[in-house]
């Protein structure tokens, strides 16, 4: 019951945001390439019209945060177990709006973050189309709580 929660909740944030979810080989429903060009005509300097960007997260333990600018667009909720993933979220129509900073925030352990949880890791990948431009991967055995992990992203710079 708790993992139908997390995935329906993944799955509405996730197309919420114009992303899709993907379950036992299931896609979901996403916004097509035109109707996103014609929601904006405007493109980031180094990108070009027609361009689709998204993150891939393939290990989340325990949480992450993905924010576009100052603006939080992801919250994954604590995830037990260090379960390989593929949480893929579309960043296109920020890019089109000219938002090209994005920032990954990881948290080990469980809220409050008062007891001792001894591993934390994060894997995910970021695409321009079909091609890999950044490729993260962070771990620690050192029993850090809280906040452990902090990356910013430039979409313009990774090109």
């Amino acid at each position: 019951m708790i993992r139908f929660m997390q995935l329906l909740t993944v799955s509405v944030l996730l197309l919420s945001c114009g992303g899709s979810t993907k379950e036992e080989g299931k896609s979901q429903p996403q916004q097509s390439q035109e109707s996103e060009a014609d929601q904006s005509q405007e493109s980031v300097s180094s990108g070009e019209e027609g361009d689709v960007y998204r993150i891939i997260f393939r290990k989340i333990d325990n949480k992450v945060l993905l924010h576009v600018e100052d603006s939080l667009i992801y919250d994954s909720g604590t995830i037990a177990g260090n379960p390989d993933l593929e949480v893929e979220i579309f960043l296109t129509e920020y890019v089109e709006a000219g938002k090209i900073e994005i920032r990954v925030d990881g948290y080990n352990g469980v809220e409050p973050y008062n007891q001792a949880d001894s591993h934390w890791e994060i894997v995910y990948d970021i695409f321009k189309n079909d091609e890999i431009i950044e490729f993260v991967r962070e771990a620690s055995d050192r029993g850090e709580v809280g906040k452990v992990f902090e990356e910013f992203h430039y979409l313009d710079e990774l090109d």
